[in-house]
């Protein structure tokens, strides 16, 4: 049972999510390919997964790769920089881990 309903969630929060561009950094990841199941659920418009594939893998993102709202990225993590030049225009950048090499 969750701890708390997807409404709740968006409540409590405050982030609208309805037609948003999301950048998800370490999506292919446990965390990360839960978090874009998550998002799919929610009227996003765009979800860009960005990962280095060191712990994550696209396996995990199988059925998230179905829908045509979800592209991935391997990115090679050579900064702790992800620069504005490489995301979309008003995207809204989400990160399943805080570990960046």
């Amino acid at each position: 049972m969750p701890l708390c309903s997807q409404t709740e969630l968006r409540e409590t929060n405050g982030m609208e999510l309805n037609g948003k561009k999301l950048v998800l950094v370490g999506g292919a990841g446990l965390i990360g390919s839960h978090t874009v199941d998550h998002l799919l659920k929610e009227d996003v418009n765009e979800i860009l997964i960005y990962d280095n594939m060191d712990r994550g893998s696209l396996e995990n993102l199988q059925e998230a790769l179905k829908d045509p709202r979800v592209r991935s990225t391997t990115w090679v993590v050579t900064s702790c920089r992800l620069t504005s030049c490489s995301l979309p225009s008003k995207a809204r950048m989400v990160s399943s881990t805080n570990k960046l090499r």
